[in-house]
């Protein structure tokens, strides 16, 4: 079962997402500028459901900028606290479980059921990495006498997830839940075709 017309207002309204889509960075959505504005349709009806400008490099470049910013902290923050994070985004994530499945249906055109299953996938993504985030040990390695040697884990720093249009929001989270754990942070570049339960995704 997809949605009705009065269902898919119900959702986007739901979803509290700006009439004109940007770059969401720092917390707040960017000004619109002179990018190409795209239409986003919900293939089950081919109506328009939202709008979108495309990001110019400048915008991707400051999108980069602070998440290396943020991220400078983030990997510093003890690996318990960001499981305990990403545990919160979890139970977020199924709070919040019917607007995004029928948001998901609406962006997708996917059937109602198989947007909340993918919901669920996206929580339990979360949950996973949650517990696994103090859980990513070195390990030492067998040395002549009187040398030590040891591997550490580190964060990369500012990883990029560039998500396809099928399963938007449990492909992304598949991606940046393990990568938040590990203490990382992300740049989100959604599908052009299946963005917003993406853009949601900023509130959880």
């Amino acid at each position: 079962m997809t949605l009705d017309e009065t269902e898919q207002v119900d959702a986007l309204r739901g979803a509290n997402l700006p009439d004109l889509l940007t770059a969401f960075i720092g917390g707040a959505w960017t000004p619109p500028g002179r990018g190409l504005v795209r239409d986003v349709e919900d293939p089950a009806t081919e109506q328009i459901v939202a709008r979108f400008e495309e990001s110019s490099p400048d915008v991707v470049a400051s999108a980069i900028e602070d998440a290396a910013t943020v991220g400078r902290d983030w990997a510093r923050r003890d690996p318990a606290d960001r499981g305990r994070i990403l545990l919160r985004i979890a139970d977020s994530l199924r709070a919040n479980a019917d607007l995004l499945a029928r948001l998901e249906s609406v962006d997708s055109g996917k059937p109602l059921s198989q947007a909340r299953a993918d919901i669920a996938v996206s929580a339990r993504y979360f949950e996973y990495y949650g517990g696994a985030a103090d859980k990513f040990g070195g390990e030492t390695i067998p040395q002549p006498h009187g040398t030590f040697a040891y591997t550490v884990r580190e964060p990369y720093g500012v990883v990029a997830h560039i998500t396809p249009w099928n399963a938007p929001l449990s492909q992304m989270t598949r991606g940046v839940a393990p990568c938040l754990a590990a203490g990382n942070s992300v740049v989100v570049k959604p599908s052009e075709l299946t963005p917003l339960t993406t853009l949601r995704g900023r509130k959880l």
